[in-house]
């Protein structure tokens, strides 16, 4: 592999900007810089020529919206294959014999399900069509994607028809998380887990965020790493080639293997990086092994060295009726009650078990639960089909339960774990049952490690359980287990895990023989047990158990758990349930008050629209993000939307708000986000599309005469199109209070062209207000 042992020995430098070079070269705005190459490929040529020439080794197709969901948008689909195959072709035309070829691949515009329309499976058969078509490059590159998920549909789709190396790179906002909020941790356990051997990050915030970016992924991995920031946003470039390329020091110090430039960025610049990073030796990482779990937005790590992990056990219909019913409705509401109030006892990991219900549920449970908690879930299942599709939709690095010694049951799951990138947990049980002694548990483990290697599971991603059988009917049961864990933990140095609950079965006070039992594990080195995070004495013996065995350093944990804390007046559930997005129990709680005597306006003003703000007041914090986020406004809309009717007719609303994505911008994700955000705080929206003349917007304000108008651009082709198309509102529209907002805007911008600036849905409520 050319990528592979280059990077071994030398740091490597990707081109820049294409979007912005075509566009300086006469790509008329909002054209997509594609279909030059059918029409304009010696203007393409021209830019792969001008990079080289600056000292590129990776010169990058102009494919990143070749995908047939943006194509269509400009009714170019049909012409997928050629566009594709003859960027490759052009690239080609003016390499050198050692110029590395990057097939590029970005987003396909649109959320996946549960915050868009677009399904994991279409997704992913997107992505599979047009890495077909770039072929004849010699690896492929994903390029500026914000969701994790959309993400590892990508690397399953180029995978399943290519076998060229994968680098995959993520786009990270300020604060560096991207927008759907998974950090560069959360990144390095999912695609470490895929097999990704070279990933990163482009576009997205600051030198300084990329700087800080390129740290925490060389302290999390040993695997190739590039990051290729942006220079400025035209026409207003901040940064300049010399700056970017003392910053490209600093990335290459931190671990950086391939140093390159995105938004902005020119052949200057690709000049002066090559000028001080050539000659530069690799840093040379060691591979941390760590076993890690992660969601979207948080990863957790599981070992000796860590802290004990909690697991909920709660989401499972075994033993509670009530839950079972509802899960054969296809109800949601108790399961997401579970999941919160689990995470709020001290669950750190939930474990998914929907009994016999079909896989479909499952989706629902998965795509659901990622809204409204954020920690990692188990998918606790032994049914391939359930199984799979639970791990399409799931977009962390999930661990399945379980596995065991039968061979046949490994054959069927193994695959799907190496497949999309899950651990799994092993029993240690076979056909001939539970052994009777430790080394007959230990034997199973041994198996279950070697089954796992064979199908490409890595060490790391294996957890044992030594299992639990009740002390009630086999006596020496307890300490057999233990005995199991402590020799699977030192013989094989995996990380080792425990079902509490059944030690006591069959027998009065369990909550105490639980809790004994566990501390006792603990002390044992357990390193997680699934559990009833309900039992507050059981969640208090973890804590002390913890520091007892020295896992717990400075009793940290311990002294945050048992600290004096300011008792807060609890907030009213119809408020709870809108902060935590539990859009199911919305229309109970709202009945709820109006039977009270509430009035609707009442509700509305001192309980949704507070409730709303404390969700923008936290987002805006860092401390929800934006499955939360979108979870709460949609819980609150539904509040409005049952009460807005019962408001007297004469009933002054709030402000009508038209929203539009200026002509020849095709995207509407920060747009829709916009929407939700402004109907969930009470405001009325009219939202009149994408790729809307400025005429049109005219016409739609003259018919709904709105309080404000917001105008969406995404693309550094169209920033001339919102300029243009402000100027023509002001003179036929004189009273229009616009307001514009978009990835490629900045504050100058928006103060240059004389309107109000919104970096987001948070800051568009907040706008809104002053306007």
């Amino acid at each position: 592999m050319r990528l592979l042992n280059r990077l071994k020995h030398e740091i490597l430098v990707a081109d820049g900007a294409m979007g912005t070079m075509l566009q300086a070269d006469g790509l008329p705005s909002g054209s997509p810089p594609e279909i030059w190459n059918l029409t304009h490929s010696k203007k393409v040529k021209k830019v792969h020529s001008a990079y080289l020439k600056a000292g590129a080794d990776i010169i990058t197709t102009n494919t990143f919206g070749a995908n047939r969901v943006k194509l269509k948008e400009f009714r170019l689909d049909k012409d997928i294959k050629p566009i594709n195959e003859l960027a490759v072709k052009i690239a080609r035309s003016v390499a050198k014999p050692e110029t590395i070829i990057a097939g590029s691949i970005g987003p396909t515009g649109k959320f996946l399900k549960p915050f868009g329309e677009l399904d994991f499976d279409f997704a992913y058969k997107i992505f599979c069509e047009q890495a077909k078509y770039l072929a004849k490059a010699d690896i492929i590159i994903i390029e500026t994607m914000i969701d994790i998920l959309e993400l590892k549909a990508a690397i399953l789709g180029i995978r399943d028809v290519l076998q060229l190396p994968i680098i995959a790179q993520l786009s990270f906002n300020e604060g560096i998380r991207t927008v759907t909020g998974t950090d560069p941790a959360a990144e390095s356990a999912v695609l470490e887990a895929l097999g990704i051997k070279f990933f990163g990050a482009n576009c997205g915030g600051t030198l300084e965020d990329a700087h800080q970016i390129v740290k925490i992924l060389g302290e999390e991995t040993s695997s190739f790493l590039i990051i290729q920031p942006n220079a400025g946003i035209p026409p207003d470039n901040k940064i300049s080639p010399s700056q970017l390329a003392d910053f490209a020091i600093k990335f290459v110090k931190k671990g950086a293997n391939i140093v390159g430039s995105c938004c902005g960025s020119t052949p200057e610049h690709t000049k002066h990086i090559v000028k001080v990073v050539k000659g530069m030796e690799p840093i040379q990482r060691e591979k941390k092994n760590r076993t890690c779990i992660s969601s979207r937005t948080c990863v957790v790590y599981l070992g000796s060295n860590e802290s004990f992990l909690p697991i909920g056990e709660r989401i499972n219909p075994s033993g509670k009726p009530k839950l079972e019913q509802e899960m054969k409705l296809g109800k949601l509401g108790l399961i997401k009650s579970e999941a919160i109030t689990q995470v709020e006892k001290g669950a750190k990991v939930l474990d998914i078990n929907v009994g016999i219900a079909d896989y479909k549920f499952m989706i629902k449970v998965i795509q659901e639960l990622q809204k409204v908690v954020s920690v990692p879930l188990f998918i606790d299942s032994q049914d391939p089909t359930v199984i799979e599709n639970a791990l399409k939709v799931y977009a962390g690095k999930s661990f399945i339960n379980s596995v065991n010694g039968r061979e046949d049951l490994c054959a069927k799951i193994l695959p799907l774990a190496k497949r999309y990138g899950a651990g799994v947990i092993g029993l240690t049980i076979d056909k001939q049952g539970i052994p009777k002694t430790s080394a007959s548990r230990l034997r199973i483990a041994k198996k279950i490690l070697k089954l796992g290697k064979l199908y490409g599971i890595r060490k790391e991603d294996i957890i044992i359980d030594s299992l639990v059988l009740p002390i009630g009917s086999y006596a020496e049961g307890a300490s057999i287990t233990l005995e199991s864990l402590k020799r699977i933990k030192k013989e094989l140095g995996v990380p080792v895990i425990l079902g509490i609950s059944n030690i006591s079965y069959g027998l009065p006070d369990r909550n105490v023989l639980n809790q004994t039992f566990l501390s006792a594990a603990i002390q044992d080195n357990l390193d997680a047990a699934i559990l009833d995070p309900y039992d507050s004495q059981l969640m208090k013996s973890v804590a002390a158990s913890e520091l007892l065995a020295q896992r717990d350093i400075h009793a940290k944990r311990y002294i945050s758990r048992f600290r004096k804390k300011t008792v807060e007046m609890p907030k009213n559930p119809l408020y709870k349930e809108i902060l935590l997005g539990n859009k199911e129990l919305i229309p109970k709680k709202v009945k709820e008050f109006l039977k009270s005597g509430f009035s609707p306006l009442k509700i509305i003003n001192e309980i949704l629209i507070p409730a709303i703000k404390e969700v923008g007041d936290r987002y805006s914090r860092g401390e929800l993000f934006l499955p939360q986020l979108i979870a709460s406004s949609e819980a609150a809309k539904l509040g409005f939307s049952i009460l807005t009717p019962l408001l007297s007719k004469t009933k002054k609303k709030r402000g009508k708000i038209l929203l539009a994505t200026v002509e020849g911008d095709m995207h509407d994700l920060g747009k829709n986000l916009v929407g939700a955000m402004l109907e969930a705080n009470g405001y009325l929206v009219v939202d009149i599309g994408k790729d809307v003349k400025a005429s049109e917007i005219l016409k739609a304000c003259r018919k709904e005469t709105p309080d404000a108008i917001g105008l969406s651009c995404l693309l550094t082709t169209t920033l001339l199109t919102l300029e243009a198309t402000v100027k023509y509102l002001n003179k036929e529209y004189p009273d229009a209070k616009i307001m514009v907002g978009g990835a490629c805007v900045s504050n100058e911008f928006a103060k240059k062209i004389g309107v109000t600036y919104a970096k987001d849905a948070i800051q568009t409520v907040k706008e809104i207000k002053n306007l």
